[in-house]
């Protein structure tokens, strides 16, 4: 009798432990598509990138910072607080000189939240040149 009530109290307590961390308020971003690549099929000055992400958590994902490798580059949030299971992107160009070569160049976006396991962000954009 003795075992089975030690038995229960553990399942209970097990039960109760589960369930407290599953209600942990904790925001997520969320991409498949972390590096992407560009191709360049004209001389442009202007080679436009764009990445999506969800917030998969269950609390609202705060963008605090985006930052990018070069100063040729211009990024844009399309929203700086994502609510669990709302989509959101990132959208920007990378500027270059008409008689600059690109060709398997990669950039760098960071995008810096209040995820507590990972708050920094990387997404990768590769540049091929098809001429």
């Amino acid at each position: 009798m003795i075992i089975s009530f030690l038995n229960k109290m553990i399942f209970l307590f097990g039960f109760i432990l589960v369930n407290s961390c599953n209600s942990i308020k904790s925001p997520k971003l969320c991409s498949s598509e972390k590096l992407i690549t560009v191709n360049q099929f004209n001389k442009t000055n202007v080679i436009p990138f764009q990445f999506s992400f969800i917030n998969c958590g269950n609390d609202t994902l705060v963008i605090k910072q985006v930052t990018s490798s070069c100063g040729c580059m211009v990024v844009r949030t399309n929203s700086d607080k994502i609510q669990p299971g709302d989509s959101s992107r990132i959208t920007g160009e990378i500027k270059q000189n008409l008689t600059d070569s690109i060709n398997n160049e990669t950039y760098t976006v960071a995008i810096r939240t209040n995820q507590q396991d990972t708050a920094i962000h990387f997404f990768k954009i590769t540049v091929r040149n098809n001429k």
